[in-house]
């Protein structure tokens, strides 16, 4: 499962991640959790198997939007039905990390994180290091 779930270019920058895990491992299904926004981006990407929907809920929750929760939910639940082997975050979001990967208890956990935090929700943590060319 891959997180992806904000801009749309970020989404176009992520294409390549989807590739190689299919190549590198032709019988995994390649789930992408997708904001509504990005979702089109890979709509006919056949290195997806399936897109669930999903914005940054947290920024409805501010305004207190019961439908934020609920969509959550619904989500946590089909994570922990599917029971994913692998859950990657491509955004280094210490939210994402927590309500994707860490709740529904995701065996493998991955992402970068940084001074900001995130590395405790994740069980493979790659320290992101900010260049010149980031």
């Amino acid at each position: 499962m891959f997180l992806r779930n904000d801009h749309i270019g970020d989404m176009v920058y992520a294409t390549p991640a989807f590739k190689i895990a299919k190549e590198t491992f032709p019988e995994a299904k390649v789930v992408v959790l997708a904001d509504s926004h990005n979702k089109s981006v890979i709509a006919k990407d056949t290195n997806v198997d399936e897109i669930w929907e999903i914005d940054l809920f947290w920024r409805r929750l501010l305004k207190f939007e019961w439908k934020a929760v609920s969509d959550y939910l619904k989500i946590l639940k089909k994570i922990r039905k599917e029971n994913f082997d692998v859950g990657i975050d491509l955004r280094r979001s210490k939210l994402n990390m927590f309500f994707f990967l860490f709740i529904p208890d995701i065996k493998n956990r991955v992402s970068n994180y940084n001074i900001n935090g995130g590395k405790v929700f994740l069980t493979h943590p790659l320290i992101y290091k900010k260049t010149n060319f980031n």
